[in-house]
């Protein structure tokens, strides 16, 4: 058997602090998530800690809405989320990605909403 740590992370990606889990019944969920060639997704945040691990394709791109701070990622490589932040995805190359994303939210809390 090999384990190997991918992240262990107290802040998201942008170095906010995690404050705490929603409260209530616990909830995990883990989407797959396939991002088209040249697509870039709409500006969203989460409530809920969640952290992305891109499975294949090329590279990912996230971006921060109210400062344009950037972040890439390649297949292999993990992303702990902002939380209440408005940012967005983006794969601009012409194989497209596959991520999975693990959220730690709760009972009737959705996984993401549209930024303000």
């Amino acid at each position: 058997m090999k384990s190997e740590k991918l992240l262990e992370s107290e802040q998201s990606w942008d170095g906010t602090v995690y404050k705490s889990y929603p409260e209530g019944t616990p909830q995990l969920s883990v989407l797959k998530i396939t991002i088209s060639p040249f697509t870039r997704l709409a500006w969203h945040e989460h409530p809920a800690p969640n952290v992305g691990y891109v499975l294949e394709g090329g590279v990912l791109t996230v971006e921060k809405k109210s400062t344009g701070e950037k972040r890439t990622l390649k297949a292999g490589e993990v992303l702990p989320e902002t939380v209440d932040i408005a940012h967005r995805g983006g794969y601009t190359g012409k194989e497209g990605a596959t991520i999975l994303v693990f959220y730690a939210g709760k009972k009737g809390l959705p996984l993401s909403r549209p930024a303000q």
